[in-house]
């Protein structure tokens, strides 16, 4: 392992045990078939991003300009990137990392000092090193985004078009970085942002994160919808049960518009077995695609209705994430996004649902963060969202900005917790002194659910149904909306289930479009029902709070 660097001057006296690092600057060969015999663009160019929009997006508006925000509502961006990295084998891939021309003067401009004494530390655990890859990856997620997504949003936005798709590798902290450096910023800059949902389960690593930052920046920011190109690599015989049921889990956690993988014109020859299932008139129950379609049609049109009711905010432990990322594996990456996973996956499980704060999005000015209070309480604010307590997952830096809020929101009696490792850096650098806010309370996996029940009521409750997941909403019309969903294959019958305040309660067949009274009992100011769930099954529930329960008959 490399432990120690110094600038090399000359062979002589070199003591044996020394090695030599020499970094190259490495171009993108022309004739890749992946990319037509060409190559991959370069996404940190702005100069490159405007030649690109005029030999593709120009020559669209050229044919079909006229059916800009009609017919053609939008333009879909798949998997954008720093650099692929796929042509190579994955032994010289562990040593790249992205670059562009001129890149040396902006990270000097942007953080004040020369990268290039630096470098072995993008690579090595060396003393301090993760004050420069903060650095680093703060500048290369800033310049991608400006250079590739601001300017074709920019694009789109002056010819009334919508920018939206997905990045490449959003759902785990290594794989975002490596790809993106940063997911959530650059869904704020589109139109309708979206994510990705390939294959026919959920669960794995990272499929929550990404779909959660998704989520959080939507409702931040007052957007329409959420996208998902979903059902990719599900294979040709996954039809209507599996697809309710990814559907219900992606609209469970914010999806509003879905987008399924795919139509295909026709299935000659290797275009049947191209990322399946083909969604069309090829499939022998394609008559019937309708009882999925309009299913989920309602569904996604309910819950675009009103705004959404999450309490808790998470701080996004991507800068921690940057100050590990090596380009080649890290065990205690891993170990933080593991620790995320969990974390984001214990919240759901007791029905406590939340959002993200992306510090690199508040840093850019995009959404802003403030202390505010209301008949509930202390609140902290971002963008359309109020939380009534911060979890701060485990971490090693936060950003100055992230700190003060938090110390302000805890003065003003605002809950903070913390999971340990605790953060001990400021913007990736050394501070004397602690981090968080003296009131932090510090929680574990374990003792998080009873901590937050102790200062913050819960709104809905299912007790120890782990699979069963809610979205809330509040109608315009004073109207509450849930959503529960049970996420898991099993079947879950006479299910409690306990819903803060009281009022009448229907249930909205989103098969059917019938709206029918919902039998409840109200114990103090508690609504509670027993519901059934078949396998995959979810209930759509709207209560009137002035209205008395519906009794059974």
């Amino acid at each position: 392992a490399l432990t120690e660097v110094r600038p090399f001057e000359t062979w002589e006296g070199r003591n044996p045990a020394e090695r030599l690092v020499q970094f190259y600057l490495q171009r993108l060969p022309l004739g890749m078939a992946w990319y037509g015999g060409l190559t991959y663009l370069d996404t940190l160019n702005p100069e490159a991003v405007r030649a690109f929009l005029g030999s593709t997006h120009e020559v669209y508006r050229a044919a079909f300009g006229e059916d800009f925000g009609g017919l053609i509502p939008g333009v879909f961006t798949d998997e954008p990137s720093l650099f692929i990295p796929f042509f190579e084998e994955a032994e010289t891939r562990r040593w790249r990392l992205p670059w562009t021309d001129g890149f040396a003067e902006h990270f000097a401009a942007e953080n004040g000092y020369d990268l290039f004494p630096h470098l072995p530390a993008l690579f090595f655990d060396l003393e301090d090193c993760e004050r420069v890859r903060y650095a680093y990856w703060r500048t290369v997620s800033r310049r991608f985004l400006t250079s590739y997504t601001f300017q074709v949003a920019d694009w789109c936005e002056a010819r009334g078009l919508k920018l939206t798709g997905h990045l490449l590798s959003e759902d785990t902290l290594a794989g975002q970085i490596g790809s993106s450096g940063a997911a959530m910023p650059h869904y704020a800059a589109m139109q309708q942002p979206g994510v990705d949902k390939l294959g026919r389960g959920h669960g794995g690593a990272g499929s929550l994160l990404a779909f959660k930052q998704l989520d959080s920046i939507v409702c931040q920011t007052g957007k329409e919808r959420a996208l998902c190109e979903i059902y990719g690599c599900a294979g040709q015989a996954f039809a209507h049960a599996g697809r309710k049921w990814l559907a219900d889990w992606a609209l469970c956690l914010g999806v509003t518009a879905l987008n399924p993988h795919l139509a295909a014109y026709s299935l000659r020859g290797p275009r049947k077995r191209d990322y399946p299932p083909a969604l069309s008139f090829q499939q022998p129950w394609w008559p019937e695609n309708k009882l999925v379609a309009d299913y989920a049609a309602r569904l996604s049109y309910a819950l675009s209705q009103g705004r959404r009711v999450a309490d808790i905010l998470v701080v996004h432990p991507l800068g921690s994430a940057w100050c590990l990322y090596r380009p080649d594996p890290h065990p205690e990456l891993q170990a933080l996004d593991e620790a995320l996973d969990a974390l984001l996956h214990g919240l759901m499980r007791v029905q406590r649902d939340f959002h993200l704060y992306d510090e690199a999005l508040l840093g850019e000015g995009v959404t802003l963060g403030e202390v505010a209070r209301d008949g509930e309480g202390v609140k902290l604010r971002v963008g359309e969202m109020a939380y009534r307590a911060v979890v701060v997952p485990p971490s090693l830096t936060l950003t100055r900005r992230t700190t003060e809020l938090l110390r302000a929101f805890a003065a003003s009696g605002g809950a903070v917790l913390a999971l340990e490792p605790l953060p001990t850096r400021l913007d990736g650098q050394r501070v004397e002194g602690s981090v968080l806010p003296s009131e932090t309370m510090t929680a574990t996996l374990e003792t998080l659910p009873r901590l937050l029940d102790e200062r913050l009521p819960y709104r809905a409750r299912i007790p120890e149904e782990p699979g069963i997941w809610v979205h809330q909403r509040l109608l315009d019309d004073g109207r509450e909306l849930y959503f529960i969903a049970n996420t898991e294959l099993e079947p879950r019958e006479a299910v409690t289930v306990q819903l803060r305040g009281g009022g009448g309660l229907e249930r909205w067949n989103a098969e059917t479009g019938e709206a029918t009274p919902l039998p409840s009992v109200e114990r103090g100011n508690i609504t509670e029902l027993r519901l059934d769930f078949a396998p995959a099954e979810s209930h759509l529930l709207v209560r009137h709070p002035e209205e008395p329960p519906f009794r059974s008959k």
